[in-house]
C-alpha cells in the first residue's frame, strides 16, 4: 500500500464542516476551527497567502494544517490559528500526522509552527524525517503553556479547591467592595443584535490596564481588534460567545471575554479597572466565573497563554511545550534561518518587551492575565 502524501490546496478546497470534524473531539480546540482560522486570515491581511496542507482528498482528509504566508523574499509560512499555542493539528490517526510531516519538510519554504506540546506527535516525525531535507529547531519553553482547571460539581464551590486564606481574602475584598455600592456580576451570551456593545464594553475595560500601554490591547491593536469584532459576531450566531462583567454601580471593574465550545470555557481576554487593584476585581470575578462554569456543567476551564502567577492561584495543571520551525535546505530556509537568529540576538539584547507579548499574544490569546 501506498503512503499517503500531503500536498498543498486553498483553503477553500476543503469544506468548513468537513475540516472541523478530522480532528478527534477530545483534542479539538476553537482556535483549530475554520471558522477561527478565516477570521484571523481576513482580520490580518493574510487571507490571499493561505494554504492547507492536506493529507488525502480535500473533500474527506485525514489532515489539515492551514498555512498563511507572510510578505517577505524567504516566504515564512505560519500555522494559522497556533499564534498563542496550544492548538492541536487537526489528524484523525499517526500514519497521517506521518505523512503530514512528509508534507511539510517537502514544503520548500520555512515554516513556523509556533509553540507544540512537548511530546508531540508532528515534532517526532519533523524530526525524525528532517535528515538532507531540512534543519528542525526546537526550544523548550521555560514556562509551560495552557493552564487548566478540570471541573466537576465541587468547584461549584471554589473555597473547596484553593487555600484557605485566598478564599478569605476574596470574600473579604468583596464585602468591601459591596460596602461602596451595587455590585454585579453579569454572565452574558450576547445575541448579533447584541454583541458589538457588549464586546466593545469588553475592550474598553482592557484598555484601562498595563496591555494599553504595552501595545497588545484590542484598543492599540487594529488587526487583532478587528479578528475580535469580526469572530465575536460569528461566535454570538452560534451561540457560543460568553463575557463576564463585574460592575460596581453599573461601572465595569472588570471582563473575561471567551466562549463555550466543546463543554470548555476558553477565555481569550481578561481586564479591569487598575484604580480598583487593592480590591481584586479580576481575581473575584475569576471566582465566580468558575464558579459559574461549573454549575453549568462544563468539564474544562482552559486559561490559555503562560503558566503565570495569576494562573497558579487556581491551577497547578499546564503542558511542557516547544517552539518549532522547520527551515528547508534551500536559499530560502537558510536566509529565513539566519534572519530569525539575528531577530533572537537582538530581542534578548533588548529585553524582547512589547514586541515578544505581541508575538505570544497574537490574535487571541493572552500572554498572561
Amino acid at each position: 500500500m501506498n503512503a499517503p502524501v500531503a500536498k498543498s490546496v486553498p483553503l477553500s478546497a476543503v469544506p468548513p464542516e468537513v475540516w472541523d470534524a478530522v480532528a478527534p473531539g477530545t483534542s479539538r480546540s476553537p482556535m483549530s476551527l475554520r471558522l477561527w482560522v478565516d477570521c484571523s486570515a481576513r482580520a490580518y491581511g493574510v487571507a490571499d497567502g493561505a494554504r492547507a496542507l492536506v493529507v488525502g482528498d480535500p473533500a474527506a482528509p485525514r489532515a489539515v494544517l492551514p498555512l498563511v504566508r507572510l510578505p517577505g523574499l524567504a516566504g515564512r509560512h505560519f500555522f494559522a490559528g497556533n499564534e498563542g499555542g496550544g492548538v492541536s493539528v487537526a489528524c484523525a490517526d499517526d500514519d497521517a500526522m506521518a505523512a503530514l510531516a512528509r508534507g511539510v519538510l517537502r514544503f520548500g519554504y520555512p515554516v513556523n509552527l509556533g509553540h507544540v506540546p512537548t511530546g508531540s506527535r508532528l515534532r517526532h516525525h519533523l524530526e525524525a524525517g528532517r535528515p538532507g531535507r531540512a534543519v528542525v529547531v526546537t526550544k523548550p519553553l521555560a514556562t509551560p503553556l495552557w493552564p487548566f482547571i478540570e471541573l466537576d460539581a465541587s468547584w461549584s464551590d471554589p473555597a473547596c479547591h484553593v487555600p484557605r486564606s485566598m478564599t478569605t481574602s476574596i470574600r473579604r475584598r468583596e464585602r468591601q467592595l459591596r460596602a461602596l455600592g451595587d455590585l454585579r456580576l453579569e454572565f452574558l451570551t450576547p445575541t448579533e443584535n447584541e454583541v458589538h456593545a457588549v464586546v466593545e464594553r469588553a475592550v474598553a475595560v482592557e484598555a484601562l490596564g498595563w496591555k494599553r500601554a504595552t501595545g497588545i490591547a484590542l484598543a492599540e491593536d487594529t488587526r487583532q481588534a478587528a479578528f475580535y469584532r469580526t469572530y465575536t459576531r460569528a461566535l454570538a450566531r452560534h451561540g457560543r460567545l460568553h463575557v463576564t462583567f463585574l460592575t460596581l454601580d453599573g461601572a465595569a471593574l472588570a471582563m473575561s471575554l471567551g466562549e463555550i465550545h466543546g463543554g470548555v470555557y476558553w477565555a481569550y481576554k481578561t481586564g479591569y479597572a487598575p484604580e480598583f487593584r487593592r480590591y481584586g476585581p479580576g481575581i473575584l470575578m475569576q471566582y465566580h466565573l468558575i464558579r459559574h462554569c461549573a454549575e453549568r456543567g462544563l468539564n474544562r476551564f482552559d486559561f490559555q497563554g503562560r503558566q503565570d502567577g495569576f494562573k497558579r492561584t487556581w491551577t497547578d495543571k499546564a503542558i511542557p511545550a516547544t517552539s518549532l520551525r522547520v527551515y528547508p535546505l534551500n536559499p530560502r530556509g537558510m536566509a529565513a534561518m539566519a534572519a530569525d537568529a539575528a531577530g533572537h540576538v537582538l530581542a534578548r539584547g533588548s529585553g524582547g518587551g512589547a514586541e515578544a507579548a505581541r508575538t505570544v499574544a497574537g490574535t487571541g490569546v493572552e500572554a498572561s492575565s
